[in-house]
């Protein structure tokens, strides 16, 4: 792990572009995939029926919106508005549930819910992006949840020397190589793909290309965590009752698959790099917004097999 630490390090600081544009056209639908099919194996099963189908229903709202969205049917910011109430409504699922477990953890899913839902009416592209930049941290919380307790104190050290230590120290240092070199030939320039993390104000700004090297970094963590490490945290044997069906393809078949949709999409990202992107947000939304709820619920506490919680000493229900 210190070896992919050190080498994203050095390929963010050496070719931000490069590292952004060719780790999203290779492993971006690779990790999206692997972690649908992690999260639906480690607590698809654990998680109430009635939840399941609200979190289903959430997240196909999601996709349509941004099929509708990247066809023309709806104007983008409209669109962009619908699909952040969509999210807060997804963080707000899971506030029965925490009602049920803690004061605590209530106390975590309403201060989510409302700082999504206030960065809705506020500054909603703002808010979307601040959560993109966000998700890339997300598998530190995958990973507090499901190390075993042996390996905690070590995994979590390493996570955070990856995810704090590291981001802090690119971020202070700023890009010193190729801003614009990409052998993708369709991907512009630096300026061109700013905003994929921040608004439009800001990509004048002197810190701009050090946070755009900074986030390169972090998505190849995100996505060396996702695809590398979190398969191996899996429970053995048949763990969700409710499964759709990725954790219940053979290996093979599942690696196969993945490896097909990401071949494609590479061509796709070759002849039009801004296009396949937008085509791939579809489906790395659905993934992204998951994680709201399902991180909301694992990180606030123990989730009981099939009760979404597991109450605690003096709390309500």
């Amino acid at each position: 792990m210190l070896a992919c630490i050190t080498l994203a390090a050095f390929c963010a600081l050496g070719a931000p572009l490069l590292t952004y544009s060719l780790t999203l056209a290779v492993f971006g639908a690779a990790h999206v995939l692997t972690e649908l099919r992690f999260v639906e194996a480690r607590f698809s099963g654990r998680l109430s029926e009635r939840l399941l189908w609200g979190i289903g229903a959430g997240l196909l709202t999601v996709g349509m919106l941004r099929l509708l969205s990247r066809l023309g049917v709806t104007p983008p910011m409209e669109t962009l508005q619908l699909e952040l109430f969509t999210v807060t409504g997804l963080a707000a699922l899971t506030l029965p549930a925490l009602w049920r477990r803690s004061a605590g953890a209530l106390l975590v899913g309403l201060l989510v819910t409302t700082v999504i839902g206030v960065g809705v009416w506020a500054v909603p592209l703002e808010t979307i992006l601040i959560l993109a930049c966000l998700h890339n941290w997300t598998p530190v919380g995958f990973l507090a949840e499901a190390l075993p307790e042996a390996d905690w104190r070590r995994g979590m050290g390493l996570a955070l020397l990856a995810f704090v230590g590291v981001p802090a120290v690119i971020f202070a240092v700023g890009p010193m190589g190729w801003l614009d070199f990409s052998v993708l030939p369709t991907t512009g320039t630096l300026a061109d793909n700013l905003g994929a993390w921040l608004p439009p104000r800001a990509h004048d700004a002197s810190w701009a290309a050090a946070v755009f090297a900074t986030m390169a970094y972090a998505q190849c963590m995100h996505y060396a965590v996702v695809i590398g490490v979190l398969p191996r945290l899996v429970p053995p044997g048949p763990d969700a009752d409710h499964a759709l069906g990725l954790s219940r393809l053979p290996v093979g078949i599942f690696v196969g698959g993945v490896i097909v949709l990401s071949a494609a999409l590479l061509v796709g990202y070759g002849l039009d790099f801004r296009e396949a992107r937008g085509w791939y947000g579809v489906l790395a939304a659905v993934h992204a917004w998951l994680e709201v709820p399902v991180l909301l619920l694992a990180l606030t506490g123990p989730i009981a097999r099939g009760h979404d919680s597991q109450p605690a000493a003096g709390a309500a229900g």
